[in-house]
């Protein structure tokens, strides 16, 4: 299984709709698909940037090194990487060396023929490589006189830049090894983050099922409250008019979330174990407040 398939919650999603059409999905199946797809949203939403190109994340890398967005950027070579500089670095200058004349206009690019590549280079502080190029298109003599802080970051394999640009330490070199090891610690706190949500789905969800369990009058306060919630969510969702699938899944988790929070402790309520109070009459005072009137 890959983590963050998208495939695999909208299976989960077809399963659910396809038990509540044939009857089947009820008390403990229809919450449990509920929070599953829920949990498998919030999750998903947390491991978004683990889907990023190595370009995208070059770059994050890069700007977080140098501490704020670059105001002239050079990028030797086009391709996906323009279109990628181009929405990652809106407001930077984007100078662009390549063997291409036709650069899409749309994208704001500033071509610059290969013998100015050295003044170019000099004043940008941000430099991305990703040619096919034979050899180093960019070596230490280039960046001898550099004055100013400098990332360049090397995308490309074999490598665009000769290593001995590190003798320079005003200029830091980003190669596919670093910008691995960066997306691994984004992967890592991304699901760490992503099974914290999940657990506590999966908490809330226990919490229902055991009350269900240990009283039997529960499911139907349960069945109650759902219907309420999808009766309420469903007319909030028409008066709210064209929403996104974004938007709408975050108006039905807030329904979900609200009733399963209201319902925690009167469910507490009916299963506790003290002596004071029966059971049974701490289920009709339950009822009472909740389903009768």
């Amino acid at each position: 299984m890959i983590v963050n398939e998208g495939q695999i919650l909208d299976q989960l999603r077809a399963a659910g709709r396809q038990a509540r059409m044939a009857g089947s999905s009820r008390a403990v199946l229809s919450p449990l698909f509920d929070a599953a797809v829920n949990a498998g949203a919030a999750a998903k939403s947390t491991l978004k940037g683990g889907s990023d190109s190595v370009a995208s994340l070059g770059l994050a890398l890069a700007v977080k090194k140098l501490g704020h967005k670059p105001n002239d950027v050079l990028l030797v070579g086009t391709g996906k990487m323009s279109k990628i500089a181009a929405a990652k670095l809106q407001g930077s200058r984007i100078h662009v060396v390549s063997k291409r004349s036709n650069l899409p206009s749309s994208l704001r690019l500033e071509l610059v023929p290969e013998r100015k590549i050295g003044d170019v280079l000099r004043r940008c502080e941000l430099v991305v490589c990703a040619t096919n190029h034979r050899g180093y298109a960019i070596d230490a003599e280039d960046v001898a006189d550099s004055k100013r802080k400098k990332v360049i970051v090397d995308l490309a394999f074999p490598r665009n830049v000769d290593p001995s640009v590190r003798s320079n330490p005003g200029v830091e070199l980003l190669d596919l090894d670093d910008i691995a090891r960066y997306a691994s610690r984004l992967r890592f706190r991304g699901i760490s983050r992503a099974e914290r949500l999940v657990e506590q789905e999966a908490s809330r969800f226990e919490i229902r099922l055991k009350a269900s369990r240990l009283s039997p009058e529960l499911p139907g306060l349960f069945r109650w409250a759902d219907a309420m919630r999808s009766k309420e969510t469903d007319a909030a969702l028409r008066r709210l008019g064209r929403l996104s699938p974004r938007d709408r899944r975050i108006v039905e988790a807030l329904g979900r979330r609200i009733t399963s929070k209201m319902l925690a402790k009167p469910a507490a309520f009916v299963k506790s174990s003290s002596q004071d109070l029966p059971q049974e009459e701490r289920m009709r005072l339950l009822r009472a407040v909740f389903m009768e009137g």
